[in-house]
């Protein structure tokens, strides 16, 4: 099993998991020398031969801008795919990058973007995460299909994964 902290979250894939804490990544912390206007997900995951690009947002004491949050993160799927392929051809530990460039570039991979959103709970969740979830569909139509919004309590399409919450831990 592989656990990573992500803000007030432990996130532990088990071991059918191959991932990475992409915008931990040493490859990706020097990238930021050069491109500071870059922006990168929180997770790149293989799990049973799809693709998961995942990014965690934490909106349980504030709000969500529900038209820039499906382009903040249209953007970071960009960016985290064409800093992958840089890192591939120039880092000094392309194997690291290997599995997910094979991945990407197998017309069969299921490629799979997944908006990890907590937030304060509401009457309208299923809704909004409805609109959520086809905006940021809409965004990524040139890359996927397979879009989620996923949060503790509706974690659909993420198999083999716990997430924990560790400030809930402390109460």
């Amino acid at each position: 099993m592989k656990s990573f902290k992500e803000g007030e979250f432990l996130f532990t894939f088990s071991d059918n998991w191959q991932v990475i804490k992409y915008d931990e990544h040493l490859d990706f912390v020097e990238s930021q020398r050069f491109f500071k206007e870059t922006m990168g997900l929180d997770f790149v995951g293989i799990y049973e031969g799809s693709l998961y690009l995942i990014e965690v947002k934490d909106y349980r004491k504030g709000k969500i801008d529900e038209k820039e949050l499906p382009q903040e993160v249209a953007k970071k799927m960009r960016d985290t795919l064409a800093l992958i392929c840089g890192f591939y051809h120039t880092s000094e530990r392309p194997g690291e990058w290997r599995p997910y460039i094979e991945s990407l570039c197998k017309r069969e991979t299921k490629i799979k973007a997944v908006l990890w959103l907590e937030e304060r709970p509401r009457k309208d969740k299923k809704a909004k995460n409805s609109f959520l979830q086809n905006d940021l569909k809409a965004k990524l139509s040139w890359l996927t299909t397979h879009v989620l919004v996923c949060s503790q309590i509706t974690q659909n399409g993420l198999p083999q994964l716990t997430v924990s919450d560790l400030a809930a831990s402390l109460d």
